[in-house]
């Protein structure tokens, strides 16, 4: 599959859109095409580190593939690479048939092709996470994998943009998959609908609840869980705005749906 890293269509209106929704909300959200993100960050056995799709594929997959071809030769008791060959291309000049030809091999999960709304983590929150994972870093690893802080701060899922049809949910099942995250369009006012709804209660709604005494609930749950508490509020009740919206459509369609234990895979984010 070809990666497309350009935006298929343009949806600067759409963000225009998104910048109003969220004033005076406080918070910050953007629509973003999948497979420019690259943050996830991976070290290999060799010490090599790479980045992968923020968003990957169905079930996670991985193409593999053979760039090319190192030689390398014992110098002085040391293998030294004495030149490399591309897949396709020429031996480079000097190799000799006694040198040893090691496979270039590249792993590549490709992302997902569909927009995503994402929503800008409160900056106090997410430096501390990030401190959390440097330390971790470098007690486990010996240095710092993640580096300084980003700059445009720390963006996560909020919301996807995509429909389900076309045996998609069945496709995603025979592949072995444990959800279908849907096919690609273009995002609409439907979207912005789900988004606004969802900001207006998330407004109104405390920022945090819990049947719990606050004494009891004080010994059991971490500060910290109780932060990621309320910035995970908002989520959830985006959440159950697209399903008060899909069982309302479902209705008036007058269609047939099927309740219980075993909901639709897709109901799932990322």
């Amino acid at each position: 599959m070809e990666q497309v890293f350009n935006p298929p269509v343009d949806v600067s209106w759409f963000q225009r859109m998104l910048d109003e929704a969220c004033v005076d909300r406080g918070c910050q959200l953007r629509i973003e095409w999948c497979p420019r993100l690259t943050v996830a960050r991976v070290i290999h056995p060799d010490g090599t580190r790479r980045d992968y799709a923020k968003y990957p594929i169905l079930g996670g997959h991985f193409s593999k593939y053979v760039r090319g071809q190192t030689f390398v030769r014992a110098i002085n008791g040391k293998l030294t690479a004495v030149g490399y060959q591309k897949t396709g291309g020429l031996v480079p000049p000097g190799v000799l048939l006694t040198d040893f030809a090691l496979p270039d091999i590249v792993h590549e999960n490709i992302s997902i092709h569909q927009f995503v709304i994402e929503r800008r983590l409160p900056d106090q929150s997410a430096r501390r996470y990030h401190a959390e994972k440097q330390h971790l870093a470098r007690v486990n690893l010996g240095f710092d994998l993640f580096g300084d802080f980003p700059k445009e701060g720390v963006w996560d899922f909020f919301d996807s943009v995509n429909e389900h049809r076309d045996g998609c949910c069945e496709a995603a099942e025979a592949g072995g998959a444990s959800r279908c995250v849907g096919l690609y369009r273009e995002p609409d006012h439907g979207d912005l609908e789900h988004v606004r709804q969802s900001l207006k209660e998330w407004v109104e709604k405390p920022a945090y609840q819990n049947p719990m005494m606050a004494a009891e609930l004080a010994g059991q749950v971490l500060t910290k869980d109780l932060i990621m508490g309320e910035e995970l509020a908002l989520l959830e009740i985006l959440k159950d705005v697209r399903e008060c919206s899909k069982l309302d459509k479902i209705a008036q369609e007058r269609t047939r749906v099927t309740v219980g234990v075993n909901a639709p895979r897709h109901r799932s984010m990322y």
